[in-house]
């Protein structure tokens, strides 16, 4: 199988040029612009890379993509924009006063062993117990 040239988009936002590579079948070389050589071929990791003929096809889909993400990036910032506006416009609040409400919780609880504890304490009849006869 003979080796094609192509051209990707790197996966490096900060990346400003196509990147180009060897493809063999299914398989990739990627040029590493440090070493200034192609690496080994590997089968196509991500399995979905596309894989552009020349460097200009390949440079306009870089900038379809780039598009796309400052439009996202500008909704997202909106987005933002108007939570903080939002935020902006509710009216102070106070801190809610929970003291009342625990000590009436309180004193609910206090009754409730109270009256436990006078249920316990009321005089139950004692059961009647049997004589036996008295011995003579």
């Amino acid at each position: 199988m003979t080796e094609q040239q192509a051209w990707i988009i790197p996966g490096n936002p900060s990346d400003m040029a196509p990147l180009p590579v060897l493809k063999k079948g299914e398989a990739l070389a990627f040029y590493e612009r440090r070493t200034q050589a192609f690496g080994d071929f590997v089968k196509d990791p991500f399995a979905a890379i596309s894989t552009y003929s020349d460097f200009e096809s390949c440079r306009a889909a870089m900038i379809v993509e780039r598009s796309a993400m400052l439009d996202d990036l500008n909704k997202t910032c909106r987005e933002l924009a108007a939570s903080i506006e939002h935020i902006k416009t509710i009216p102070t609040a106070t801190f809610p006063n929970v003291s009342r409400e625990v000590r009436e919780q309180g004193q609910q609880q206090e009754e409730a062993k109270a009256q436990e504890e006078t249920k316990a304490e009321e005089v139950k009849p004692a059961p009647e117990l049997k004589k036996k006869p008295l011995r003579s």
